[in-house]
């Protein structure tokens, strides 16, 4: 922040103030509250400046953040009438430092409750009044200490115009930016935050929230998009269930009851296995029948029951013996 600039204000400020003591002079202002007011502002946002520097002695963002967030009638246009009223304390204390009705302050008042009690928390409270060189007593009472800074004094005055008119510009800042959905915290922390001007910062979160806006859109698209696709392939993968006609059940009924019993081993089947006679006549044992057995006994290698037997011409019997036979009982 340009401190030539600051300071030329600063010397205003007091001057300014200052006149009220010489009634003659009231004609003769070469400035006014309104002319303080605009130069304020300006100063305030002086671009490129880092936001520290424009206040040095009261912190005035951590004020009215903790204002905000803890006291429940705290707002931007309390805390503007809250300082307003802690500089008037102040310009009263260093234009009539010899009053005594300066010299003591009670906070229990209608006024001070009322405009500082209602907007500032007690411990910022306290702070600015022993910047101004108040002590507190009986936890309700400030006392002014016997030696004061008037220097100090006016400087801390003002330090509270500029956080009055600093009030004003964040107002304005809340007005143009409230329909995005931001608070006053948010103003603040903008402002607390950025070296732009009043334009600079509600440009800054519109265009926040518009990004805001796009991207709460497109997940929107995503999470619809991948839930119809998610439908579309449980559908797709469904296998589809129709209930077959009689007729369907007639003819597969048919060819379950042709189908072969099913083999299992033979060192684990229990019961005799169904197969068929033809191949059950080839695994059978062929067992030679008694015919059989008598004619391999018999010398001629042959059963009586097979030789058939005829008449001879001469009365006698005579077996019908084959050809290789014959040679047979020959050779014996």
């Amino acid at each position: 922040m340009d401190t030539k600039y600051k300071d030329d204000l600063f010397r205003k400020y007091v001057q300014f103030h200052e006149c009220k003591l010489n009634a003659s002079d009231n004609k003769q202002r070469p400035i006014n509250d309104e002319y303080l007011r605009v130069a304020a502002a300006a100063l305030l946002c002086l671009p490129k400046i880092d936001p520290f520097y424009r206040f040095r002695l009261i912190k005035f963002y951590e004020m009215a953040e903790n204002s905000l967030r803890s006291v429940k009638s705290s707002s931007l246009n309390s805390l503007h009438n809250a300082f307003n009223m802690l500089e008037t304390v102040g310009i009263n204390l260093f234009l009539y430092p010899w009053k005594k009705e300066f010299k003591n302050i009670k906070t229990y008042t209608g006024p001070f409750v009322y405009y500082v009690k209602s907007a500032l928390t007690e411990d910022d409270v306290r702070q600015i009044l022993n910047y101004m060189g108040y002590v507190q007593e009986l936890g309700t009472t400030f006392k002014l200490k016997e030696q004061v800074d008037a220097i100090q004094v006016k400087m801390v005055s003002f330090e509270l115009f500029l956080a009055k008119v600093e009030c004003e510009q964040l107002l304005e800042i809340h007005l143009q930016v409230k329909d995005k959905g931001y608070s006053e915290i948010d103003v603040v922390n903008e402002r607390k935050n950025s070296n732009e001007d009043i334009r600079g910062c509600s440009e800054a979160m519109k265009r926040r929230a518009e990004c805001k806006e796009n991207l709460n859109a497109s997940m929107a698209r995503m999470v619809l998009q991948k839930s119809a696709s998610e439908r579309a392939s449980k559908d797709y993968f469904k296998p589809k269930v129709s209930k077959p006609s009689k007729s369907v059940d007639t003819y597969d009924n048919y060819w379950e009851s042709k189908k072969p019993p099913l083999m299992s081993s033979l060192s684990l089947r229990k019961e005799p296995i169904l197969v068929d006679a033809e191949d059950d006549i080839k695994d059978e044992i062929i067992r030679p029948s008694p015919s059989l057995l008598t004619m391999s006994s018999s010398p001629h290698g042959c059963s009586d029951e097979f030789l058939p037997t005829s008449s001879h011409h001469n009365g006698m019997l005579r077996t019908n013996v084959p050809y290789s036979s014959y040679f047979l009982l020959k050779r014996t």
